[in-house]
């Protein structure tokens, strides 16, 4: 079975992404009114998989939500918006 079918069916069976997309986080946070910005928390699993928890923020920087998401891979773009860091803050 070739790779990218193989990531498919393992998102399917166990809730993890293929690949994590800044687009996707993007719009989760431009979805998520009054988000100001966010909070994005990096953790490497020990399987490999890879954590992110957004933390939504209004204007006064009080948290307004949150979501978490499993991946195999981030994009380019998020991946370079991290860079060496685990935590950063993004507005949109």
């Amino acid at each position: 079975m070739p790779i990218f079918e193989t990531l498919a069916l393992l998102s399917i069976l166990f809730g993890v992404i293929a690949c994590l997309s800044w687009n996707e986080l993007k719009e989760w946070i431009r979805s998520n009114s009054p988000i100001a910005a966010a909070d994005l928390v990096r953790t490497a699993l020990a399987n490999g998989d890879v954590q992110i928890v957004a933390i939504g923020l209004n204007a006064k920087g009080a948290q307004t939500a949150s979501k978490k998401w499993r991946a195999k891979l981030l994009d380019s773009e998020l991946a370079n918006r991290f860079g060496h860091q685990n935590s950063i803050r993004v507005t949109v």
